[in-house]
């Protein structure tokens, strides 16, 4: 665990002495954004390594400040991981997973977990965003639609309709 605390704080440092280096002029911007989000991914990684350590929650204030730091930041998490995490952090935030249709090229699913859609509309509404989900990059009627009061139709194989003809 302390070991963990060590590289967080190593790890900011580091992002420190990049930011100034930046302001001094003596690395490029896209080396600085390269190594600002490098360094931010792996924060996030140790942190969460650090939160899966603790048996309870001592600071609720702070895991939901984790949280929503972790959330507003998922896509440098998501250009930094490995298949394998990438793959829980869909499962994560798509239970039932995501359909993609190539014909349309659009991407679907049937849920979002429930603690992400809270942070991603609490983000929206500050933002004032009356659309979608923009931290997830998801617009609602991308959203897989439910069966209404409408019946349900064949109109080909393998397809069903909830619109009426």
């Amino acid at each position: 665990m302390s070991n963990l605390k060590k590289n967080i704080k190593d790890l900011q440092n580091k992002l420190e002495r990049l930011e100034e280096r930046y302001v001094m002029e003596e690395i490029s911007a896209e080396s600085y954004r390269k190594f600002q989000e490098k360094y931010k991914a792996e924060i996030l990684l140790l942190e969460t390594e650090l939160q899966k350590g603790e048996k309870e929650v001592s600071n609720p204030e702070l895991a939901i400040e984790n949280m929503m730091r972790f959330c507003k930041n998922l896509s440098v998490y998501w250009a930094s991981a490995a298949y394998i995490d990438r793959a829980k952090l869909q499962r994560l935030i798509f239970p039932k997973g995501i359909r993609y249709n190539k014909r349309t090229d659009q991407c679907r699913t049937e849920e979002i977990n429930p603690a992400f859609a809270c942070f991603a509309l609490l983000a929206q509404e500050t933002a004032g965003i009356k659309k979608g989900i923009p931290e997830l990059n998801i617009k609602y009627p991308n959203l897989v639609e439910n069966i209404g009061v409408e019946p349900t139709t064949s109109c080909m194989p393998c397809k069903r309709s909830s619109q009426l003809s």
